[in-house]
């Protein structure tokens, strides 16, 4: 950037959102041409609160991840039932 040589690189970008890009586009809030260049492949998630059976994974995956930190800890089952039961209105990040 600022330079005055050209030079080649490669370059993945991954981006996400939570708007229907093609009704964005229809609205006109978003550049047809960009969505087409970023719409390679598509990964459509459903929010969490349309997947709760998934929770429980989610949950052990985490706390294995940091195993070493908290050991010994757990999550009890009315814990997870409290999860589960919650209705995560902003999904998770």
């Amino acid at each position: 950037m600022g330079g005055t040589k050209t030079m080649k690189v490669k370059v993945r970008v991954i981006a996400a959102t939570n708007k229907d890009l093609e009704e964005e586009i229809g609205a006109g809030r978003f550049r047809r041409d960009l969505f087409y260049r970023l719409n390679e492949i598509s990964l459509r998630l459903p929010p969490l609160r349309d997947r709760r059976e998934d929770i429980p994974m989610l949950v052990e995956y985490f706390i294995r991840s940091f195993q070493e930190q908290y050991s010994g800890r757990y999550v009890s089952p009315a814990v997870m039932r409290h999860l589960t039961d919650y209705q995560w209105p902003g999904n998770v990040r």
